[in-house]
């Protein structure tokens, strides 16, 4: 009876020892995305759906030579260690430790299953983000006999070669964008200094170059946005036309207020000032249709009276210049000299050192000369000289205004001096700016064109090659 109970209770022993190596044979640990599978005996090769259909060979270095040079069996060794995603370069053995992985571009994440013999802890093999296109993974593995081994994979993204830009926005102003167009305009106003666009493209991993903090000159900058793909060889290039605009800030009137006859028309001009302001349209009209019109850049005497002439902004209705136009039938006349009102008014054709007194018998009016600073010349002994100013008056009213020219005299002293002739070099060289009064006297040839001819016409007289610049 009791031999029966001894074996009662070794048959029960057997029955236990058998179930746990039944339920431990095979021990499986699952990470996120990832497996490890620990076999509690020496395996053969693993046929699940998750290994089977594996490109790569796998080899089980399971016999090593102890220091007797015998072959013993190992138990604690790497199976196959299997990338979620991608194909490795090298087929995986065991007992090489760093791989070349190539996985697509469009791969975001990347884990590891690992088949493996007397496992004790397995890092490195779980799913993570994969941002760059050059990334190392490195698999730490510990063994149940104290051993450790490390696997090291380089992660190699494929770049993509998509450069498209889906959208521009501009920091200032609208840019209506689509596929397709290359070149784009933008304008933007006069305090704008700096523009930015910021350019959404097709692929997140593209780099955008030339779109932040782009200084801009007045007028045209033309700014180049380049989408570099990912493959750093596709290149999308979109050309922006920054048109910086420049305010307008004032409106010189090229001519004084004006004394004209009736049926008489006046040329007139104004300069913009800047003069690259992008604002350059100007309003020009009379307070008075009926006494002055303006008509073709012209202003023409209908009837007596006084009328201002208005030059307005278009863009900057504040800034209105008047020119006061005062339309009699009296001018200053002359049998002897040549008198010109076109966009200046001027008397031409006395000689060099003519004096006041000279002078004034040709005038049929009775008329006062100033100089160029308005002092009223009274010494009838002084020289005329280009740039006084001869006047009439009606009931101490001024009626008709004339400057003086004298062909030649570049200075205003009357004289032709070699002094004159530098100046004229100087200005047909560009060297120096010249008044209207001045430029009258420094075409001697009379054709409207100030060139060299008139420099050595003026040179000639100085010789005495000729006696007269009229």
């Amino acid at each position: 009876m009791k031999l029966k109970r001894i074996y009662y209770y070794v048959f029960i022993v057997l029955i236990l020892v058998c179930l746990l190596v039944y339920l431990g044979k095979f021990k499986e640990t699952y990470s996120k995305n990832s497996k490890v599978v620990m076999l509690e005996e020496k395996p053969s090769i693993v046929e699940s759906d998750d290994i089977k259909n594996d490109v790569h060979d796998i080899v089980v270095d399971d016999e090593v030579l102890d220091e007797n040079s015998e072959i013993i069996t190992r138990y604690y060794y790497v199976e196959l260690i299997k990338p979620s995603k991608g194909k490795l370069r090298t087929s995986f053995r065991n007992n090489i430790y760093e791989y070349d992985l190539d996985i697509d571009k469009d791969v975001n994440s990347l884990g590891f299953d690992l088949v493996g013999y007397g496992l004790l802890d397995v890092n490195g093999i779980d799913e993570q983000q994969i941002d760059e296109y050059e990334t190392k993974r490195i698999i730490n593995i510990s063994f149940k006999d104290g051993s450790n081994l490390q696997y090291v994979f380089n992660v190699h993204k494929r770049r993509s070669n998509d450069a498209s830009i889906r959208s521009i926005k501009s920091s200032y102003g609208v840019i209506d964008y689509f596929d397709g167009k290359s070149e784009y305009e933008l304008v933007v106003s006069d305090n704008i200094k700096k523009v930015s666009f910021d350019v959404e493209t097709n692929d997140a991993l593209a780099i955008v170059k030339g779109n932040k903090d782009i200084g801009i000159n007045y007028g045209l900058n033309r700014v180049q946005i380049d989408v570099v793909a990912q493959d750093e060889i596709t290149i999308n290039s979109v050309i922006i036309n920054v048109i910086r605009q420049k305010e307008i800030k004032d409106i010189n009137v090229l001519c004084d207020d004006l004394l004209i006859d009736i049926g008489d028309e006046v040329s007139f001009g104004y300069e913009i000032v800047p003069s690259d302001s992008s604002f350059r349209d100007v309003l020009v009209y009379s307070d008075n249709n009926d006494i002055v019109r303006i008509e073709d850049n012209k202003i023409t005497g209908v009837s007596y009276g006084s009328v201002s002439v208005h030059f307005v902004s278009n863009h900057n209705n504040n800034i209105d210049k008047v020119i006061n136009v005062v339309v009699t039938d009296k001018k200053i006349h002359s049998d002897r000299y040549d008198i010109y009102r076109d966009d200046f008014n001027y008397i031409i054709g006395l000689e060099p050192e003519t004096k006041v007194e000279d002078f004034i018998v040709n005038i049929n009016d009775e008329v006062r000369l100033f100089k160029s600073n308005g002092d009223e010349i009274v010494d009838g002994e002084t020289i005329i000289g280009t740039g006084m100013v001869m006047k009439k008056y009606i009931d101490n009213d001024e009626v008709d205004t004339l400057t003086i020219v004298v062909r030649g005299d570049l200075t205003g002293n009357g004289y032709v001096l070699m002094s004159d002739y530098t100046k004229a070099n100087n200005y047909i060289n560009g060297t120096i700016e010249l008044e209207i009064p001045f430029l009258k006297a420094i075409d001697v040839t009379k054709d409207g064109i100030i060139d060299k001819d008139d420099s050595k016409m003026i040179y000639d007289y100085l010789l005495m090659k000729i006696n007269s610049l009229n």
